[in-house]
């Protein structure tokens, strides 16, 4: 098998999973309920220069109404009722923002945990290899036993021993920026 051929396996094996993980997405998309795409989308359009333009051109001709620059027969604004209106707004955009937000953090927090794992795999494959290797090497007379560095590497990695050392860390600077 050719380096071309192997080359090729790895970019369809690799669109394979993009394309699982975008189903997947898509999936997960399908299972929002109403008020939850409602609200994504609502976020998405008021994320927008085009949201901007808009509420620029509404509030500016609504201060104008308001203020009587410009006059419409039969429209009636005041200052007050213009800035209920957009206090009102204001709230709803928070409360789409925030919850938007919370939704990406979950999807964030999903996605880490999926890296995480990928990683603890990728380190218990590697540490495998290195066995692996280590034995080979052995039976062809390559002296080994003596690298610290390599014992090092050929431990298993606990994931509650990493969580803890992180704890460990985190808390240790809590600490030293609470005392300064």
């Amino acid at each position: 098998m050719s380096s071309g051929d192997s080359n090729s396996d790895r970019d369809r094996h690799r669109s394979g999973n993009i394309v699982e993980l975008l189903e997947q997405h898509r999936n997960s998309l399908r299972n929002d309920s109403l008020p939850e795409r409602a609200i994504d989308r609502a976020a998405s359009l008021l994320a927008t220069v085009g949201s901007v333009y808009l509420h620029l051109f509404v509030f500016g001709v609504g201060i104008l109404l308001a203020s009587g620059v410009v006059r419409l027969p039969g429209v009636k604004l005041n200052l007050d009722i213009l800035a209920l209106i957009a206090g009102v707004e204001a709230i709803f955009v928070t409360t789409f923002v925030l919850i938007a937000q919370r939704r990406m953090q979950e999807l964030g927090d999903m996605r880490a945990n999926l890296t995480l794992h990928i990683s603890l795999l990728e380190e218990r494959e590697t540490t495998r290899l290195i066995h692996l290797v280590t034995r080979i090497a052995e039976k062809h007379g390559i002296k080994v036993e003596d690298d610290e560095e390599l014992a090092e590497l050929m431990k298993e990695v606990k994931p509650e021993d990493v969580l803890d050392e992180i704890d460990a860390g985190v808390k240790s600077r809590d600490d030293s920026h609470g005392s300064s």
